[in-house]
């Protein structure tokens, strides 16, 4: 992410070709759009698999006011 940190948490989801980085709270995401979210696109919560989003389990990274900060994934 750019730019100055707005929130106190935040969450993610990462993937390599031989690791993933995932966590217990869930989110649907559109998988074409790279993750990124619309909120004029948001499908009706009903049939979100059925219109092409994927579930998947995202960390929660609790920032506590910071005005930058760096997750490491290995």
């Amino acid at each position: 992410m750019k730019g100055d940190l707005n929130d106190d948490s935040y969450a993610y989801y990462a993937y390599s070709d031989d690791s993933t980085w995932e966590g217990e709270s869930d989110y649907y995401v559109d998988p074409v759009k790279a993750f990124t979210y619309d909120a004029n696109d948001q499908p009706v919560v009903n049939g979100l698999e059925q219109q092409g989003y994927e579930i998947h389990g995202f960390k929660l990274i609790e920032t506590q006011g910071a005005t930058s900060y760096v997750q490491q994934l290995q």
